[in-house]
C-alpha cells in the first residue's frame, strides 16, 4: 500500500489543504510518526493560521527559506502557470530544490508540479502511506477520512471509496 511517492527518509512538502485536511481527520499528530520529513515554505508558513503553524513546527515541521534564485523561480512559474496562487507555487519550488515530494490537492497545482517534474501526491496517498507505515492502523484511517469527508474536504470521491475499501480489506472490516 505504501506510495512509490512517499518513503521513509524522504522530504514532503504539504500544502495548507493537506494540513487542513490532517486537522479534521484528527491525524496531524500521526504524520510525524511516519519517517517523514515535514517541510513548508516560509511564505505558505506565514498563511497557516488552522491549524496553528506554530504548533506544528513543535511537532516537527520544519520551516524552509527560498534562496533569490528560488523566488525567482517562483516568479517565472507565475507567468507560466496563472492559476496556482502564489503559496502554492512557493510549495512546488520548495519541493523542486529540495527533490520533495509536494501534497497537494489543488488540480492547477497538481497539474503544474506534473508538467515540472516534481513528484506530486494529495492527502489520499499520505493516509495509505500511513497505514503502510503502521502510524495508523486501517479503522482509524477510515475513520479520519469519513471526518474529512463530513468537514467538506472535497476529496477524490472515487479514489476516497476505493481507498476505503482497500482498507476495509486490509483491516478485515466488514
Amino acid at each position: 500500500m505504501a506510495s512509490a511517492l512517499l518513503c521513509p527518509g524522504l522530504i514532503v512538502i504539504c500544502d495548507s489543504n493537506v494540513w487542513i485536511d490532517l486537522e479534521h481527520g484528527g491525524i496531524r499528530r500521526k504524520v510525524f510518526k511516519a519517517g517523514l520529513t515535514f517541510a513548508v515554505p516560509d511564505y505558505l508558513f506565514s498563511e497557516l493560521e488552522w491549524p496553528d503553524g506554530d504548533m506544528l513546527v513543535q511537532l516537527g515541521l520544519q520551516v524552509l527559506e527560498l534562496p533569490p534564485g528560488g523566488v525567482r523561480r517562483v516568479q517565472q512559474l507565475q507567468r507560466q502557470y496563472p492559476k496556482p496562487g502564489t503559496a502554492d507555487l512557493f510549495a512546488l519550488v520548495s519541493a523542486e530544490i529540495e527533490g520533495a515530494t509536494l501534497l497537494t490537492r489543488d488540480g492547477d497545482l497538481r497539474a503544474a508540479a506534473s508538467a515540472e517534474g516534481v513528484r506530486v501526491g494529495d492527502t489520499l496517498d499520505l493516509v495509505g502511506y500511513l497505514v503502510a507505515q503502521g502510524a495508523l492502523s486501517p479503522q482509524q484511517a477510515i475513520d479520519a477520512l469519513h471526518e474529512m469527508q463530513a468537514a467538506g474536504r472535497g476529496l477524490p470521491i472515487a479514489r476516497t471509496r476505493q481507498l476505503i475499501r482497500r482498507l476495509e480489506r486490509i483491516g478485515g472490516i466488514p
